[in-house]
């Protein structure tokens, strides 16, 4: 408040604030504040108006004063228990605050007690693992060994078969018509004579042609070409229509 005369003039002013993060129901927040009165510094002395002002000593009838006593000494009462409560608090507290150090330093013992194991078991697995892995990594390179043995045997075999089905071939070779015999193999075609009139039953079994002789192998006719009379009717080509 400022004085100007004998009036009194109040200043308020509001202090909007925007809290949308926290809380975003509470976004705007007014807080009313008062301007206070000038105060006169402290080590500017005592007023002029008032260096040789006598305050008036209010005076008590003796039943009022009596009665003022009383209540004054239980007000001191009071407060000296109250006083004395609070320390008896604060010294249960401190003794309180105590044990809970002492039950703290014994959770941090047993933390680091169970730390401790921990690292020990750690340590055990690991040992363990690491030789479980060397078992594993010597069984792998033993059976990738022995598949590379197979392997190679399996290559072996497959280049012996490879050089088998060549020598047959070779030897088969010698049969084949190629540019320099086939003049022979062309006259050797013409002067062999076969019958292919045969059945086949259902068994497998062959029946060759109707020219067999005793001994089971073919006999055919020593015919021309060009006489089809002398042939079997099956051997005979069909007769052409005149139509």
């Amino acid at each position: 408040m400022l004085r100007s005369g004998k009036t009194l003039l109040k200043k308020s002013a509001f202090v909007i604030g925007l809290d949308s993060v926290s809380s975003p129901q509470n976004a705007v927040c007014i807080q009313p504040s008062r301007g206070l009165r000038p105060r006169k510094p402290a080590y500017s002395g005592i007023a002029k108006t008032k260096l040789f002002r006598i305050p008036k000593q209010t005076v008590h009838p003796p039943d009022e004063a009596k009665e003022m006593q009383r209540i004054a000494n239980h007000y001191r009462l009071y407060i000296r228990s109250i006083s004395d409560y609070f320390v008896q608090v604060n010294r249960s507290h401190a003794v309180g605050s105590q044990e809970a150090g002492k039950e703290v330093e014994k959770r941090e013992a047993e933390w680091q007690d169970c730390l401790m194991r921990n690292k020990q078991w750690n340590d055990s697995i690991a040992l363990s693992r690491n030789e479980r892995l060397l078992k594993e990594r010597t069984n792998k390179q033993e059976e990738i060994s022995q598949r590379i043995l197979d392997e190679a045997k399996q290559q072996e075999l497959r280049l012996q078969a490879i050089e088998e089905i060549v020598r047959i071939e070779k030897e088969n070779s010698k049969s084949y018509i190629t540019p320099e015999n086939i003049d022979q193999a062309i006259a050797e075609a013409l002067e062999s004579k076969r019958d292919f009139n045969y059945a086949i039953d259902l068994k497998g079994y062959k029946f060759v042609g109707r020219y067999v002789d005793a001994t089971g192998c073919e006999d055919l006719p020593d015919v021309e070409e060009s006489d089809e009379d002398s042939l079997p009717s099956l051997f005979q080509s069909a007769p052409v229509s005149s139509s």
